[in-house]
């Protein structure tokens, strides 16, 4: 599973909600991940500024605004006006995927744990939502993984082969 771009929702995914701290297991899972070769990306409702606290994690960019303002390594990608109350992650996820060569089928990756991650789900090749997830969100899921808490991410990572 070389090269796969992981996108992670942020509260209740990459973090306990309400935290803007990931668990250790979350940070050493994504650090394997990409010395195996893989791009790790935030994917977040959240604005710039509400995603500060964790860009000092390592990411390699991020899919921020729901979907209207992406960047990826320091390079703004893609950049449009969020619209209020409309989510439109999958654009800016295949905007990233665009810009890096990928497809957004084979090669993306979906964590997330709500309702606002189900554009998310529906466009990218597979999903991975944590047990703490909405019923909804478990159902629609190719993955249910542990919880946040439970060091849901790194085994996640595992069980897909990614670390």
């Amino acid at each position: 599973m070389n090269g796969k771009l992981l996108f992670l929702d942020i509260d209740g995914t990459l973090t306990e909600p309400g935290y803007n701290v990931p668990p250790a297991s979350a940070l050493e899972a994504i650090k394997k991940a990409q010395k195996n070769g893989h791009r790790v990306f935030l994917c977040s409702g959240r604005n710039l500024a509400m995603l500060k606290p964790l860009l000092s994690y390592g990411f390699d960019g991020y899919v921020a605004s729901a979907g209207g303002y992406v960047v990826c390594d320091g390079t703004v990608v893609f950049d449009r006006p969020m619209k209020p109350e409309v989510f439109e992650l999958a654009i800016g996820i295949g905007k990233l995927c665009e810009f890096l060569g990928k497809d957004i089928i084979s090669d993306a990756i979906g964590f997330g744990d709500s309702m606002n991650d189900k554009e998310m789900f529906e466009a990218v090749g597979y999903s991975v939502c944590m047990d703490n997830g909405h019923p909804d969100m478990k159902a629609m899921a190719d993955y249910v993984c542990p919880a946040v808490g439970d060091d849901g991410l790194y085994k996640a990572f595992e069980h897909l082969g990614l670390i």
